[in-house]
Order: C-alpha cells, then structure tokens, then sequence
C-alpha cells in the first residue's frame, strides 16, 4: 500500500488513467488494513460504479475469487463473477463484504429470516407470488428489463402497491427483506433457481394459513 493510492483516492476527483481494477484491489486491502479513510474509500468505491467503467468488472471479479475460496464458495454455482460484481459494487466497501452479502446467489437457500418471513410471508402473499411466478416462468429471457417489467405488470394486473410483490419475492428469493434491486436478485439467482424458491414460498404461504 503506497501513501500515493491515498492521496489519489482521497481526492473527489480520480485521474481516469488509474486502473479501477487495481483500485479495487487496493481498496479492498487498505479498508482491511484500517489503511484508507472512509472517504478516500467512499471515492475509489463510487468511482469503480460508474458505467463508463464496466468493462473492468471482470478484472475486478478476478479479485473475489480468493474471498470465495475462503468462504467456501463455488463461483461455478451461481450467475458470473463480473455480473455479481456490476450489482453489487455499489452496496459495499470490501470484497469480503461483498463475499458475505453474496451467499445466497451460490448456495441453496436455508430457514427464511424468522421476522421477514412472519412480516411478507403471510396468506395475503399467496395471490402476489403465485401470480408473479406464473409471468416469470412464461418470460423467453431472462433480463433485467424484463424482469422489472413482470414485476411492474403484475402488481399493475393485481392493483397493488409495487412493494407487496417485491417484499415476499425478495424473502421467497433470498430468506430475508433485504436484496439489491428485485430485478437484479431474480437476474443473479436465475430462472430455475428463482422459480424453485417461489413454489417453496407458496407452500410455506399456504402451509401457514393451514395453520390459522
């Protein structure tokens, strides 16, 4: 770790000649390190989210291997490491932070978040879920845009507010309420694995009005 990445980086402004791959690199050890300032740390992670920067991401998911290993995470068991990293690079500091908030795009899911699930796995969901599962499943790509937009469409058909089909898809999804973006968590996880998680969270659904 050299004094100038930290003169660099804490600037508000970072010389476009500077790899953002070996900025990455450097952030991810500086901030374990306790080697950067938050804001030195704020500007490298900003600036390695700018569109104009995509084309690094797959010298940057270079770097997220060790992490995976160290995990015991199979990169080979979930979406691309370059498409995790264009999602996930602007909701964390680290790449060992972005590891952990990663699991659940590489490995079967587990026990829903016991409030998440009492909150947006309730029998009102059931109508949302079942709807919303049917309009993936029939989808012909699996895109971003398109996915919103199954989203969007059956909240609109069912005349409900947006949030009561993303919050019991994002809990059906991922176990708990909190996720990047719907369309980008149905993207990472992927269809067939995204439409299994949606039929055990009917059943949990219908197996809980069962119980009343």
């Amino acid at each position: 770790m050299t004094s100038s990445y930290v003169a660099t980086f804490g600037c508000s402004a970072v010389p476009s000649a500077v790899n953002p791959a070996a900025a990455l690199a450097q952030l991810d050890a500086g901030l374990q390190q306790q080697k950067l300032t938050a804001g030195a740390a704020e500007n490298i992670r900003k600036w390695l989210t700018e569109p104009r920067y995509a084309p690094y991401a797959a010298e940057v998911a270079q770097h997220l291997v060790w992490h995976f290993e160290q995990a015991g995470l199979d990169p080979e068991h979930g979406p691309p490491l370059e498409d995790l990293v264009t999602v996930q690079a602007d909701r964390v500091k680290t790449l060992k932070e972005m590891t952990g908030q990663s699991k659940v795009f590489y490995e079967d899911l587990g026990d829903y978040d016991e409030g998440s699930a009492k909150k947006h796995l309730r029998p009102v969901a059931e109508e949302p879920l079942r709807a919303v599962g049917s309009r993936l499943a029939d989808l012909a790509r699996w895109e971003p845009e398109l996915l919103n937009e199954a989203v969007r469409l059956t909240a609109e058909e069912l005349e409900i507010g947006l949030g009561k089909i993303a919050q019991p898809l994002r809990v059906a999804l991922t176990g708990t309420g909190v996720s990047p973006s719907i369309d980008k968590t149905l993207w990472l996880i992927g269809r067939e694995r995204s439409l299994e998680r949606i039929s055990r969270a009917l059943a949990y659904v219908m197996n809980r009005a069962a119980a009343l």
